[in-house]
């Protein structure tokens, strides 16, 4: 035999020689009462709980193998942990050195009970160290050190911990009268030098009512601290709905959870981050029950901190999204007993539009039809107390691009900066854009937390064309007021509701140039003030059609359809102008400088309603002029045969008037060459004409008046001026004129009177009388003037 070949079967031979030395002193260091009568006392201790082993398996290769392990409740017999099998593997090397080393211990479908009492003690309390057990703890440890050490038997040294296919019974007295069950299966866990003392790592997998849960992380007993990672995704909330329902402003009948989270913590502090997914959640808000969420998404972000025993709650950062609508918040919340918060909202270019599809339909209902759109970025720093929620807003900001809505038919667009400091409200570079118009505001309110809301806003513009202000007439109410003239029916309306507006409001309006219907008003400009429900505005003045207006106006929108008296004047401005603009069907009637002064009151917005409460009174003086074209002269000349009058010329048009009831109580006078025209009676609001028309015509065309020359015979004074006493009825569009017969009656009646009398005073008294018989003679005439009335039936 080689050398060789007898060093390897030495090898050989000592290492069988190990082996069986091996096995001999694992059966003998390591025998099932050994194990049971050194395992079992300690963990008792431990535990102080009474541990029941059935049977122990011991193998070189495979270690302990405990069977049926019972670990009952501190007070009872009921089961607390029990298993299949925990395997306890031991150290190979330790063997040598006559010491078993049990680094790894395995547990095979462990059922665990953990229960909470109705006082918030759990079922395992007291296996977890407090501050009173540490010295106990530390005395117990240098013990059992002391006693290992002079023994040499069995070192119960955990490296590995590991729990397969276990089921967690959780039940909970505290929450509801019925005790709450949970069931925690396919549970698994992995711990990595356990220890009751220090941290040690741990991963943690289950089934929480078929939503997967996974946690991993460090768990320390004896500080009763952890940090630990938590996925959980798609849990149903609703069976653990009774530990937050008292808690939600509604009730909830549905909703899925996901979650991510970091967590770390202690019995003092607690810190968290991550991300909350609330899916398919159907809840119904006391303070909304018109507009419940139905199948919702609710999605949180957040970083916190929690004080637990202040009740001090820091967020660092969160996001709080709606059906992916966003709000950001930062800040302090303090609980108990003195409730307050410290907080910074933050909302970042705000789709308008984004946000009505995303909110609940019954909430914004009634925005749909405005059809908002823009953007919207806001800051707003809330603190003080919940008690007192008006007084929460300290500061604040809202920065607005192109937020619109649609306003009848016009479509306003606002862009600017509106912010918030304590009290107070102001604007900075606010723009009101409609149409082709752009208007500054300049807003403040020094009020804003308290009623009445005390504000001032002005308005400024270059340049702003008003028809684009005004809603346009739609189609739709077109026709119907086409129809309503047809069938002539009016078409019922309902009178507006009176306001009331905790609001006290004043400005100015400053406007340039303005344009209506193309008529250029120059230096617009007004105060107003809105107060008590009632809207001043004071010394609306400008310059039209070359000269000047002034208007004040009272409108009362605290009075059930609104009431309203405006006072109008103007001085020097062009007549056809302002009826190209106001009334375009006269359109190159009228011609002159018109002085008014018109006093109105009245009440309602349906044309019904405004005629039947109209009233007021006013006058007017045109200068200058020229009446052509219309209606009435044309019908007046053709009536009298005169074309002359269908072009009627003037130095001075007068008149005075009072409106009641709809209708205009008229009394006016023409003045030029060839005419005097003095019209008397009532127009309606509507075009009807009852009128007295006392016309004269000049010494030239009361001969061109009538070839028989009946009127010249019977009505014209001494200077040769013909008088024609007409009658008009109808409308403005179709006047009727006919003679005024009873006018013309006492005329003539009082013309024959003089004639009479002038015959026979000349026939009586044509001789000259001396002096001293004058007043004889006045005597005579006298008497002969009472004999002729009397014939004449006076």
């Amino acid at each position: 035999m080689t050398n060789s070949r007898k060093f390897i079967a030495a090898i050989t031979a000592a290492v069988i020689v190990g082996l069986v030395a091996l096995v001999v002193l694992t059966k003998f260091l390591v025998t099932p009462e050994r194990v049971k009568g050194l395992l079992l006392p300690r963990v008792e201790k431990a535990l102080n709980r009474q541990v029941g082993i059935e049977q122990v398996d011991i193998s070189l290769f495979s270690g302990i193998v405990l069977k049926n392990i019972e670990v009952k409740e501190l007070k009872d017999a009921t089961n607390f942990l029990q298993a299949e099998a925990i395997t306890l593997r031991y150290r190979f090397w330790p063997l040598f050195r006559m010491r078993v080393e049990i680094d790894e211990i395995s547990v095979d479908k462990p059922k665990i009970r953990l229960e909470r009492w109705t006082d918030g003690t759990f079922n395992f309390s007291d296996l977890i160290p407090t501050a009173d057990k540490k010295t106990a703890t530390a005395q117990g440890e240098t013990d059992l050190s002391a006693e290992e050490s002079t023994t040499g038997n069995i070192q119960l040294l955990i490296s590995q911990l590991a729990v397969r296919q276990g089921t967690v019974q959780l039940i909970d007295h505290q929450v509801a009268a019925d005790p709450l069950s949970y069931k925690l299966d396919d549970f698994s866990l992995q711990v990595s030098q356990f220890s009751l003392q220090q941290d040690f790592p741990a991963q943690l997998s289950a089934t929480l009512n078929g939503a997967p849960l996974s946690i991993n992380g460090v768990v320390n007993l004896a500080k009763s601290s952890a940090e630990v990672k938590i996925v959980m995704p798609g849990l149903d909330v609703m069976p653990f709905a009774p530990y937050f329902g008292e808690q939600l402003p509604g009730r909830l009948d549905r909703a899925e959870i996901d979650l991510d989270l970091q967590l770390s913590g202690n019995r003092e502090v607690l810190a968290s981050e991550g991300q909350v997914r609330l899916h398919n959640v159907d809840l119904q808000l006391d303070a909304m029950p018109q507009a419940p969420l139905k199948g919702a998404k609710i999605d949180i972000d957040y970083d916190i901190d929690l004080d637990l025993k202040s009740q001090r709650l820091v967020v660092d950062h969160g996001r709080l999204s709606l059906n992916e609508v966003p709000l950001y918040v930062a800040g302090e919340i303090q609980q108990g007993a003195k409730k307050s918060l410290d907080l910074n909202l933050r909302i970042n270019e705000l789709n308008i539009a984004k946000v009505l599809k995303a909110f609940p339909a019954g909430l914004v209902k009634d925005f749909v039809p405005l059809e908002p759109a823009g953007l919207i970025t806001a800051r707003i720093h809330l603190a003080g107390t919940p008690e007192r929620p008006r007084e929460l807003v300290q500061d604040a900001e809202m920065r607005l691009d192109g937020v619109q809505a649609l306003v009848g038919t016009l479509r306003p667009s606002l862009t600017g900066l509106v912010s918030i400091n304590g009290d107070a409200l102001l604007t900075e570079n606010l723009v009101l854009v409609v149409g082709d118009n752009r208007l500054q505001l300049e807003c403040e309110a020094s009020s804003f937390t308290k009623l009445p809301i005390v504000a001032v806003a002005n308005v400024r513009s270059d340049h702003v064309i008003i028809d684009q202000l005004l809603p346009r007439e739609s189609s739709s109410s077109a026709g119907a007021l086409t129809s309503s003239k047809s069938t002539g029916a009016a078409s019922p309306s309902t009178p507006p509701e009176p306001l009331d507006l905790p609001l006290i409001l004043s400005g100015t309006a400053t406007i340039k140039q303005a344009f209506y219907r193309g008529l250029p008003i120059d230096g617009l400009q007004t105060r107003y003030r809105f107060q008590n429900n009632q809207l001043q505005i004071e010394d609306l003045v400008g310059q039209v059609a070359g000269g000047s207006f002034k208007n004040n106006s009272l409108i009362d929108l605290g009075r059930p359809g609104f009431a309203y008296r405006t006072q109008l004047s103007t001085l020097g401005v062009q007549a056809d102008p302002l009826l190209r603009v106001f009334v375009p069907k006269a359109a190159g009637s009228v011609y002159g400088l018109m002085n008014l002064d018109l006093d109105l009151k009245g009440q309602g917005t349906d044309f019904e309603v405004v005629r039947n409460q109209l009233s007021g009174q006013g006058s007017l003086l045109l200068r200058e002029g020229r009446v052509t074209g219309t209606n009435l002269l044309k019908e007046l000349s053709n009536f009298l045969g005169l074309p002359e009058l269908s072009v009627m010329g003037f130095d001075q048009a007068s008149g005075r008037f009072a409106i009641n009831k709809g209708r205009f109580d008229l009394t006016s006078s023409l003045v030029s060459q060839d005419l005097r025209f003095a019209p008397r009676g009532d127009v309606g609001l509507d075009g009807t004409l009852n009128l007295a028309l006392d016309l004269r015509l000049s010494p030239d065309l009361t001969e061109k008046l009538d070839g028989s020359g009946r009127f010249a015979q019977l009505l014209v004074d001494a200077d040769g001026w013909g008088q024609v006493p007409l009658r008009v009825k109808g409308s403005v569009a179709r006047p009727k004129f006919a003679l005024d017969t009873a006018f013309i009656k006492g005329a003539l009646k009082g013309k024959a009177e003089k004639k009479l009398q002038e015959t026979l005073e000349e026939k009586l008294f044509r001789k000259e009388v001396p002096a001293d018989q004058e007043d004889s003679r006045e005597k005579e005439k006298k008497l002969l003037e009472g004999v002729i009335k009397g014939l004449f039936g006076q």
